[in-house]
């Protein structure tokens, strides 16, 4: 059941996003709060992003990060999460590291959110 949730979620937030499917997306995650899986843990910290609830999100994510720092998309929610902070140096940081991570895992999604974003900070 957790996988489907997990890609429903991910679907609400990232290609259906209204202020309603977020509202559900976050109805969804709230059992992966506490999960030790860092892709559940990562969909529902990423809603809390797209949401505005950074504190909730920040410790989520640099979790995340640190369970599994070579995942571009987990270095691209923090990183994103810190540019909406307004925190540059960390948010290039982790955008960068995204960048060069999904480059070679040949993610071209991350690569070029990460890269849209890094030119945005500048």
């Amino acid at each position: 059941v957790e996988p489907v949730i997990n890609n429903l979620a991910s679907l609400l937030t990232d290609h259906f996003r209204s202020d309603e499917n977020l509202e559900k997306a976050l109805r969804l995650t709230e059992r992966f709060k506490s999960a030790t899986e860092p892709y559940y843990l990562d969909t529902y910290a990423w809603v809390n992003v797209q949401l505005g609830k950074f504190d909730e999100a920040e410790l989520i994510l640099e979790r995340v990060v640190s369970l599994s720092p070579n995942v571009a998309v987990f270095n691209y929610h923090l990183g994103a999460l810190y540019a909406k902070q307004n925190n540059k140096v960390k948010a290039d940081k982790y955008l960068e590291i995204a960048k060069n991570l999904a480059n070679k895992q040949g993610d071209v999604v991350t690569f070029q959110n990460a890269n849209d974003l890094l030119v945005n900070t500048e």
